[in-house]
């Protein structure tokens, strides 16, 4: 269930986008608890909510919005 630090993300349904927002976690070492996707449509908007073990620095949640075909992302914490 939605507690603690989350990424919501909103982008297009295409290959390699949820690899690289989840490369870029990774790559700032932090974990990812748990994840949930849905999309509108195949091809179309697609939703992203992942539950961390911490939060992210504000130049990696920038690095998750740079990338292609990520509408926003935005970080939370319930």
């Amino acid at each position: 269930h939605p507690e603690g630090w989350m990424l919501v993300c909103s982008n297009d349904d295409m290959p390699l986008v949820l690899g690289n927002i989840t490369c870029a976690i990774g790559e700032a070492e932090v974990n990812i608890a748990n994840l949930t996707l849905g999309r509108d449509e195949q091809g179309g908007k697609a939703l992203t909510l992942i539950n961390l073990d911490g939060p992210l620095a504000q130049d990696t949640i920038e690095k998750i919005k740079s990338i292609e075909h990520v509408n926003q992302a935005r970080q939370v914490n319930l």
